[in-house]
């Protein structure tokens, strides 16, 4: 996005939508969605649960529930594995789930 807003480059691409704040800094960038992406939270199917909600799913994240028991589940701490903040998928993860991303940063 930098290069197209400095005008080296004429064209990027990312899995994200454009931020605000890359938007306010051209006044001729515009983003084309050309497909979805598609994003899998992945749950051990050793432990007892059906589905998480959306909000359950935030309170992982943000650390408020932090143990499956929790959840209904063992007595067993949640251990989230991500990736760090410049990874795509993350940043899109948390931009939909409304989230600061520090859980994934390393």
């Amino acid at each position: 996005m930098e290069a197209v807003i400095a005008g080296k480059a004429d064209l990027a691409v990312t899995t994200r939508n454009l931020k605000d704040f890359e938007i306010k800094k051209s006044a001729t960038i515009m983003g084309t969605p050309i497909g979805l992406d598609g994003l899998i939270l992945a749950v051990s199917n050793s432990l007892p649960l059906v589905s998480l909600s959306f909000e359950q799913i935030v309170a992982i994240w943000t650390r408020t529930i932090s143990n499956w028991k929790q959840l209904g589940g063992p007595d067993l701490p949640i251990v989230v594995i991500g990736r760090t903040k410049a990874y795509d998928p993350i940043q899109l993860f948390a931009d939909f789930m409304k989230l600061d991303c520090k859980q994934g940063e390393s």
